[in-house]
């Protein structure tokens, strides 16, 4: 194979190489983020929520919170965006949102539909771990997004419900 040939062939296949983006959260988060001024929203890397969570374990005497602090470091990316006072979030834009992660292989974990509330807890896997997670919780005057990229991996996720049940329930085991 010629090199021109070689090159114009690894430039190709080069996007499949690369992990996919989250264009759908990304393009609804830059949509939304700037639309009041009485919303929140934040987005860290992975090494600012370290940083916290390395300062949280220093003040936390409690088994469960620190092994809950142990997983929070396996965060490598995290955006909120919250609206407290009203919900500009059109239904078109939140189901759009919905359709477009689940093309990106995001799958339903949990969803939970009351009246004029609705949460959504969605994630995307790849190798025995968990990638990326979604919670969308949406009501009347309030909405709330919080993505995050993550390195979970299940024994990490169950060992850690276990122990947290254990210490509520006494015998009921999760197998992940």
């Amino acid at each position: 194979m010629k090199p021109i040939h070689f090159s114009i062939t690894l430039l190709l296949l080069l996007p499949l190489l690369l992990p996919a983006q989250t264009v759908s959260i990304n393009e609804f988060y830059r949509k939304y983020k700037n639309v009041e001024e009485e919303n929140v929203h934040v987005t860290l890397p992975g090494w600012v929520v370290k940083l916290g969570v390395g300062i949280a374990k220093t003040q936390v005497d409690d088994q469960e919170e620190k092994e809950a602090i142990n997983l929070a470091k396996k965060i490598r990316k995290l955006r909120v965006l919250t609206f407290e006072e009203a919900n500009p979030v059109a239904q078109k834009d939140l189901d759009r949102l919905m359709k477009g992660v689940r093309k990106e292989n995001f799958e339903d974990l949990i969803m939970v539909k009351e009246e004029n509330t609705k949460v959504h807890l969605m994630m995307r896997e790849k190798k025995e771990q968990v990638k990326n997670l979604l919670i969308l919780v949406s009501e009347e005057d309030t909405f709330t997004m919080v993505s995050m990229k993550t390195k979970l991996r299940y024994d990490q996720i169950e060992e850690f419900i276990n122990k947290a049940l254990k210490d509520d329930e006494g015998n009921i085991e999760v197998k992940l």
